[in-house]
């Protein structure tokens, strides 16, 4: 099973750390504000989205959820 964990420096990523194997991406690695990027990550089993939201990251969603079988937990804001 793969995980993508969005926000991945975040305070609930660096939590999950301790009890879950996945990718854990912070904005360094994934841009959630380029269509482009988000297009390029593979397909994953589950997403956990702890990214902080704004209005870019936002219109891009979508996109972003369709690269996952199961959205497990949305915690941006």
């Amino acid at each position: 099973m793969t995980i993508l964990i969005t926000g991945g420096h975040g305070n609930l990523a660096n939590s999950l750390k301790k009890f879950i194997t996945g990718d854990y991406y912070g904005k360094d690695v994934l841009d959630l504000t380029d269509r482009n990027c988000i297009r390029n990550l593979q397909n994953y089993d589950i997403l956990i989205h702890t990214a902080s939201g704004n209005t870019k990251i936002n219109d891009h969603l979508p996109l972003l959820f369709s690269k996952a079988k199961k959205i497990f937990a949305f915690t941006s804001k």
